[in-house]
């Protein structure tokens, strides 16, 4: 498979921290892959990078061998680097189709035409439909996203990302705090994106991650410490010691 993401030597500092230190990472298209690692690994600040939330102080990012380090986060959006947060962002207010509706108008001129009526809206209901079916939300399509469950509204969150039609989607701990009902419903989602897109994410649910991901990069202190699949990085005496917290 070919890279389609790629950072070279990417560092970033705050002061005199180091947060993000000389990280080399190649994500092949079409893969799912994780970045794991303890608390205060770097994941989430790699994340920042490598969709320009924030500038690195050095280090190279290769979108498709094109170099997008300078450019600003919309700009990267638009090339069709997507991400999610830690924090799900729906509006709770709209139901989950209208989430939708507002997040598929993205790619087309409706956001510029705001003297049209919110009907033409209707006319990408049958797209939203579909992406709804596509995370399992068919059956939620005109409930409120405010009174669908915490896994049911990150699949949401999910789906609008996929809405955007994103070429790779950057997901910062998708599972965080859900109970298994809803992991299970998310890992499905995510493995359903995946089929025709390209899947980052960071996750501390290490069954999650050798269930869905072909490649890992386990970070620590900033750094990469082992790259591989789960089995291998499994096994890894400094990955056991450091992120698991045993030797044995």
């Amino acid at each position: 498979m070919s890279t389609v993401l790629r950072a070279q030597g990417l560092t970033k500092r705050f002061g005199g921290f180091v947060a993000v230190d000389d990280v080399n990472l190649s994500i092949r298209e079409g893969s799912i892959h994780a970045l794991i690692g303890p608390n205060g690994a770097g994941k989430t600040t790699c994340f920042n990078l490598l969709t320009k939330f924030l500038q690195p102080t050095t280090g190279q990012i290769l979108f498709r061998d094109r170099d997008i380090t300078r450019l600003e986060p919309a700009e990267v959006a638009r090339l069709g680097i997507i991400r999610s947060f830690q924090i799900s962002a729906v509006f709770g207010s709209l139901t989950a189709g209208e989430n939708l509706l507002m997040a598929l108008q993205r790619p087309t001129a409706l956001p510029n035409c705001f003297w049209r009526s919110s009907s033409v809206l209707l006319s990408l209901e049958d797209r939203a439909r579909e992406v709804a079916r596509t995370v399992n939300l068919h059956g939620y399509f005109d409930r409120p996203a405010g009174e669908l469950s915490y896994g049911r509204k990150r699949a949401l969150e999910i789906a609008t990302t996929i809405a955007l039609e994103p070429q790779v989607m950057l997901l910062d701990e998708p599972m965080a705090g859900m109970g298994l009902e809803d992991v299970a419903v998310v890992a499905d989602v995510i493995r359903e994106a995946a089929r025709d897109k390209t899947v980052v994410m960071v996750e501390h649910n290490l069954k999650v991650v050798k269930d869905l991901c072909e490649r890992v990069t386990v970070l620590q202190r900033g750094q990469v410490l082992v790259e591989g699949g789960y089995d291998e990085i499994s096994e890894n005496a400094q990955v056991r010691s450091a992120y698991m917290g045993s030797e044995q």
